[in-house]
């Protein structure tokens, strides 16, 4: 998978549940942001002035990107897709 100009791939990472007691609490309805490792980065976006901006986060940053993001499905396994722009931190 190769993500273009500043588009990020992201997989990501298991989360435990939250619990009360002995009782699982859902996340039905719940905008929530995601952790996620970087799988693929594109080369960057240009400037009006033809200058290429390179990408702030590299493969196996751990990150977390909003809700926003895409989730896809390629080789049975499911990834998110979104702007690097969009990301809101590099843990």
């Amino acid at each position: 998978m190769k993500p273009l100009y500043n588009s990020v791939i992201v997989k990501a990472i298991k989360k435990t549940e939250e619990k009360e007691g002995n009782i699982y609490i859902p996340n039905i309805g719940k905008e929530t942001n995601t952790i996620a490792e970087v799988i693929a980065v594109g080369k960057g976006n240009w400037t009006q002035t033809g200058v290429r901006i390179p990408p702030e986060c590299k493969v196996g940053d751990t990150v977390m990107c909003p809700s926003s993001f895409t989730k896809f499905t390629h080789e049975k396994t499911e990834y998110l897709i979104g702007i690097e722009n969009n990301l809101l931190a590099i843990l």
